[in-house]
């Protein structure tokens, strides 16, 4: 497939210049058949899985440094070991280069909840749209909607259209597939280094994140909790005995029965990638993007006391699904070193909840501001299994009326068939018996059979027997003079 797609883009290239050597003859048509023929290798690469081949790192693709590490971050004497992996984040960012503008994405063996994590299409679309631009650029802002869940257990094909290259700006449009089908879009936009103005929210004051419990350590404690149902503490256990990406330490609210009450809509997360990175600025912001979508949406649900594994109501439970994410690059940053997530929300209406977040470094810079829109719906057990079941006898009640019909329209072409059959015998043996035909114009007719035929029945003409012993006699009354007539008629010619 590589060779053939490249051989179509040299031609493609090609005609494109000899449509720009003549004049007024547009090269647009060309450039866009080329861009719809690679949409469309990239949605049959993304129902045919290949083999694997290496490509080069994200850190070779842009010479711009992130700050210097202080120091590699010490893990917690409560950290587990299995935690202390430097490479899984590494994973989720080696992509393969299938073809110009085409990449696949893995998913890493982390714990898998049944659908792609959000913050691995994120961050694997950035790469992919870091690989096309020029290394001078730096992406500065990406604005990205999830379309349709996706598979954990397949790998996703990235497919970059470069939209503009001009000399401060460059744009980027991202389209993820899987089974030959968009499951995520993002808009993502870079530019070159320059000085301006400059200002900033301060940030807040919060513990510091050695003073907090790790994100294991709180699953640890909610294994023991009773309220968490087994499907949950079953992917828990998964998350703990798995090497994991990230360290995150919640510090507000800071317990499990604080979040459980109604509290302001505002959530303060420490965050850092498990290990250390290299220094490429560009390997760290995909970093925090695959780090972002974490938790935001939660923050939604603070104000009325809800938690995304736990209901007040045993019978309610909560769909959530993240509908848009946006991210805007203030500074450059180290994602391996401690960051502050700043979340609240405005606003939450018609089954959706909106939160936006700010990302500061420990010395209170703030280096990214984050948005997401997300789907929060309260649900009911009892009103889902009504519906199932109505949904249920309203398809069984369309199966029985489709059949009745099916049926029905069998029987109708029969008796048509019939029919037909037997008017073609009766049309075929009239003229040897009877010049006339046998009816109502038939002098010959008797009442009797006139009440026997079908035509006596008809709701047009509904004559009854004495009506019909009339006619007949009337009939009968002026046969020979219409005998006479005819054969006046036959002289003549």
């Amino acid at each position: 497939m590589e060779t053939s797609s490249r051989l179509f883009d040299a031609a493609t290239g090609a005609t494109a210049a000899a449509a720009a050597a003549v004049p007024g003859l547009s090269a647009r048509p060309v450039a866009a058949a080329a861009a719809s023929q690679a949409y469309a290798r990239a949605v049959a690469a993304s129902s045919v899985p290949a083999k694997r081949t290496p490509s080069p790192p994200l850190s070779s693709f842009s010479p711009k440094q992130c700050p210097q590490a202080r120091e590699a971050p010490a893990p917690s004497p409560t950290d587990d070991p299995l935690q202390q992996t430097e490479a899984v984040l590494a994973k989720v960012l080696d992509l393969e280069e299938l073809d110009v503008n085409m990449y696949r994405g893995y998913n890493p063996e982390v714990p898998k909840w049944g659908r792609v994590y959000g913050g691995t299409t994120i961050s694997q679309a950035l790469a992919s749209a870091c690989r096309t631009v020029d290394p001078r650029f730096i992406v500065h802002s990406l604005h990205a909607y999830f379309l349709r869940p996706g598979d954990d257990d397949l790998p996703i094909i990235y497919y970059v259209e470069r939209l503009r290259n001009g000399s401060s700006f460059a744009s980027r449009r991202v389209t993820a597939l899987q089974k030959g089908a968009a499951i995520f879009a993002m808009m993502a936009s870079f530019q070159t280094e320059e000085g301006g103005l400059e200002h900033q929210r301060p940030m807040p004051e919060v513990p510091p994140p050695e003073s907090i419990k790790s994100l294991m350590d709180t699953y640890r404690d909610m294994l023991q909790d009773p309220r968490f149902s087994r499907r949950v503490k079953a992917g828990l256990e998964r998350s703990i005995s798995m090497p994991f990406p990230m360290d995150l330490r919640r510090c507000v609210p800071e317990s499990l029965e604080q979040r459980l009450q109604k509290n302001p809509p505002v959530q303060r997360s420490w965050m850092r990638v498990q290990g250390q990175l290299g220094n490429s600025l560009m390997l760290h912001q995909c970093a925090l993007a695959y780090m972002s979508d974490w938790s935001l949406l939660e923050t939604t649900l603070l104000p009325h006391g809800l938690h995304g594994w736990i209901q007040p109501n045993p019978d309610n439970y909560l769909q959530m699904a993240s509908i848009d994410h946006s991210m805007w690059f203030h500074h450059a940053f180290r994602a391996d070193e401690w960051l502050l997530h700043d979340m609240e929300s405005f606003a939450a209406s018609n089954g959706r909840g909106l939160a936006h977040g700010r990302f500061y470094t420990r010395d209170g810079k703030l280096i990214v501001t984050t948005a997401q829109e997300g789907l929060i719906r309260v649900r009911s057990l009892k009103k889902d299994a009504a519906a199932k079941a109505a949904k249920a006898r309203a398809n069984a009640a369309a199966t029985a009326a489709a059949a009745a019909a099916a049926a029905a329209s069998a029987s109708l072409a029969a008796d048509s068939a019939a029919a037909s059959a037997s008017a073609a015998s009766s049309d075929s043996a009239g003229p040897a018996t009877s010049p006339t035909r046998k009816g109502t114009d038939d002098p010959t007719t008797s009442a009797a059979s006139k009440i026997a035929s079908p035509a006596s029945f008809s709701p047009v003409v509904q004559q009854s027997a004495v009506e019909g012993e009339g006619a007949a006699a009337t009939a009968g009354a002026g046969a020979p003079a219409g005998q006479h007539k005819q054969q006046q008629l036959l002289s003549r010619l």
